[in-house]
């Protein structure tokens, strides 16, 4: 029988990578803290490997302006493939070419299960 797999994306302020909640992060590299890496949070290198090895997908959407390269590169660092990164300018392109206003929209970015923080 097929394994079934899934794309799932994950937000990065606040989920992902400390800001206004904080919470225990994963241990830095010399060579990370000299690129200027963000720390991610605890449990995510372990988890996006299980995800990838079961075959999902994983995307990171974020309404950020950081790079694709840099959140890439961020993740590469830790040996994680991210087969796709929505940042707000990919956001706010696709929202025009589907003429939507949403903070995060899923079905023309072929998400099924997103994962974000709730604003409070």
């Amino acid at each position: 029988m097929k394994k079934k797999t899934m794309t799932l994306s994950f937000d990065l302020d606040d989920l992902l990578i400390p800001g206004v909640k904080t919470f225990e992060t994963e241990k830095q590299s010399l060579y990370q803290k000299v690129l200027g890496i963000e720390q991610i949070r605890k449990g995510t290198i372990d988890l996006f490997k299980k995800l990838g090895q079961d075959g999902h997908s994983i995307y990171i959407y974020t309404t950020s302006f950081r790079s694709i390269v840099k959140i890439k590169l961020m993740f590469f660092s830790h040996g994680i493939r991210i087969k796709r990164v929505i940042n707000q300018r990919v956001h706010d392109k696709e929202m025009r070419e589907h003429r939507k206003n949403y903070s995060k929209y899923r079905p023309p970015l072929e998400l099924i299960f997103m994962l974000m923080t709730r604003k409070v």
